[in-house]
């Protein structure tokens, strides 16, 4: 089986089934899986959301290392197959509490009360939970990385913690 580095900020859909790995420290990473139509899909989201005011264009890349971009995307291209929210089975990884940096002075300020990992969690889950998407599998939080291996033809998703 072919193996895909999911690098920060990436996201990958595919009907191929593929190893997709990735690191996590504070970041979040979503698996979706809809076994049916054989499509699966994965992010690595670096931060909730972009500074106010920041604009994006459809072939910057880049707009995918923030969760409120790169989570609407990935939903929109499983609602275009016509997959209803039964069949996609998410799940959700990562959070862990290991300190970031932002040059947004309100960004700093929640970072100071709940650091860079919660706040992607946090998001993730009221994201996902305001859009009616269930989630099948969690692992989330505490203070170690973690290394993730989705397979994209099963949906299985393996982790371990770095050390």
């Amino acid at each position: 089986m072919q193996r895909v580095f999911l690098k920060p900020g990436g996201l990958i859909v595919t009907t191929d089934e593929v190893e997709v790995v990735t690191v996590l420290g504070s970041c979040v990473s979503v698996t979706l899986h809809a076994p049916r139509a054989g499509l699966a899909g994965m992010c690595h989201g670096i931060l909730p959301r972009p500074r106010p005011g920041t604009r994006f264009v459809a072939s910057q890349e880049e707009r995918f290392q923030f969760l409120s971009e790169a989570l609407p995307h990935l939903l929109l291209v499983f609602r275009m197959r016509k997959l209803g929210k039964e069949e996609v089975q998410v799940k959700m990884f990562g959070g862990a509490n290991i300190i970031g940096q932002t040059a947004d002075a309100v960004a700093m300020e929640r970072l100071a009360r709940e650091g860079v990992g919660a706040m992607n969690v946090n998001f993730t889950k009221a994201y996902l939970e305001h859009e009616g998407v269930p989630i099948k599998a969690c692992d989330v939080g505490g203070g170690r990385g973690r290394k993730i291996f989705f397979n994209t033809g099963s949906g299985e998703v393996l982790h371990r913690f770095l050390k």
